[in-house]
């Protein structure tokens, strides 16, 4: 049915023509006086940034009432009981992820507006409700199952509403420690529950809660040392695409003091707006510029204490380190060709032999074992000839094969001292492809006698 909208008249095309051909043809200070409306507004219309007009002022400017108009908006409470239905369905998602499916690459697309979810804006573009039905047409769920499973939802939603007064230390302890406002968790003001206008919560609401509370005391009993920031980042989740200021706050203070850089270069802005949490995350091109001078700094200077470097760059080098510490071990061990030290690590998975004895273990194939322990193939082969003894006493002959426990080969990547013995394999056979000397030239001894007694 064609209806007048109550407060606004669209400008359309034509209404816009009409208006620069008839009522402002005398131009706009003209028909400012003659109506008494001001300029500015007069000149919006005239360029196109007034979408609507009040019925009042159509009338004092074309001197006449407005057509009819279909409208452009629904009644929201269809749209919202399917949010309400698919989010039941889907406990993957949420209403931030499905505002972002619906408005992004769109302009007024900023951040969830999530009055459209709660109803404090009552009316919804009909192209909504549209998209949240497809969602659901996609599921070959047709229009009168959809409304039937809404009014289910509905019913077993009301049976399990809970007092406020039960769910409001919840809320207090979750503000305390993370700074989340209760008025977020409720989708409601606050206000209207402390002053008595609204007295229940939905379960749906108070699961969430109790949800939320669970994991914070788990961080809490975790040991680790209370971040509100981070504590918000795991239960809401970060922005995304965006990295909380938290994150790159100790590469801004190595850029100051080794780089002579101040933050607002990168920042754009001054630090204290982050500092006093007004602004949380920053964009990642301004990391990348972060970690590009901080990469330039420590190139460049010598002599930096490993201490100074920012928590993700110390990282970097410890792990650079470790891996020439580790380097030299293994060229260590090929030197020294300790096969007693090699055997006693080896000997551990051995020990408790009995206590793996059963029906039900887990069986790798010997041709297997290798990508299971993370090593080259010729390399694994060149171990077991080696210490052929040991592996004897675990490997298991089943169904004309020869097969591993694997309750052996976790214990044995789990040995102090196994990645050592690992690296030597591995570049006794790097070696020996590339036709250089290898460190522990009995080995392919081994392996000849070895397959000479099979």
């Amino acid at each position: 049915m064609n209806i007048l909208t109550k407060k606004r008249v669209k400008l359309t095309r034509s209404v816009l023509e009409d208006f620069h051909r008839n009522a402002a043809k005398d131009g706009l200070s003209v028909l400012s006086r003659q109506t008494g409306l001001s300029y500015g507004l007069l000149y919006n219309i005239a360029h196109g940034r007034v979408k609507t007009l009040s019925i009042r002022d159509y009338r004092i400017i074309f001197n006449k009432d407005p057509i009819v108009q279909m409208p452009d908006r629904r009644d929201g409470t269809y749209f919202r009981d399917m949010v309400k239905l698919w989010l039941y369905l889907n406990n993957d998602q949420s209403e931030s992820g499905l505002y972002q499916e619906f408005f992004d690459g769109k302009k007024k697309y900023k951040k969830t507006d999530y009055r459209i979810f709660t109803g404090e804006i009552d009316t919804v573009e009909p192209r909504l409700e549209e998209r949240m039905e497809q969602k659901f047409f996609a599921q070959r769920l047709d229009r009168t199952k959809i409304q039937s499973w809404i009014e289910d939802l509905n019913a077993g939603s009301r049976k399990k509403r809970v007092p406020y007064p039960e769910i409001k230390p919840i809320l207090e302890f979750i503000h305390q420690t993370t700074g989340i406002h209760p008025t977020f968790l409720l989708k409601q003001s606050v206000k209207r529950y402390e002053e008595g206008n609204l007295h229940t919560v939905s379960g749906q609401i108070y699961e969430r809660v109790l949800s939320i509370r669970n994991e914070i005391r788990q961080y809490l009993d975790s040991g680790q040392t209370p971040d509100r920031e981070k504590m918000r980042d795991n239960i809401l989740g970060k922005r995304p695409d965006f990295i909380p200021f938290y994150e790159v706050e100790d590469k801004l203070d190595f850029l100051r003091e080794y780089g002579g850089q101040y933050p607002k270069k990168y920042l754009g802005r001054g630090i204290g707006y982050y500092r006093k949490k007004k602004i949380k995350s920053i964009a990642p091109w301004r990391l990348a510029k972060i970690d590009e001078d901080c990469r330039d700094i420590i190139r460049k200077k010598t002599g930096l204490p490993l201490s100074s470097l920012p928590a993700m760059f110390m990282k970097q080098e410890v792990g650079k380190l470790l891996s020439v510490l580790k380097r030299i071990s293994i060229q260590q061990v090929c030197d020294t060709n300790d096969v007693e030290f090699e055997a006693d690590i080896i000997k551990q998975i051995t020990l408790g032999h009995e206590q793996y004895r059963n029906r039900n273990q887990v069986l790798v194939r010997f041709d297997e074992a290798a990508r299971y322990l993370k090593m080259k193939q010729k390399a694994f082969d060149y171990m077991v000839a080696n210490h052929s003894g040991l592996f004897k006493k675990i490997a298991v002959r089943k169904e004309q094969g020869w097969y591993i426990p694997d309750i052996y080969l976790d214990t044995l990547k789990k040995v102090i001292g196994f990645s050592l013995i690992k690296g030597k394999y591995n570049f006794l056979v790097s070696r020996k492809k590339e036709g250089r000397p290898a460190c522990y030239v009995s080995v392919s001894a081994a392996v000849v006698s070895s397959g000479s007694s099979s």
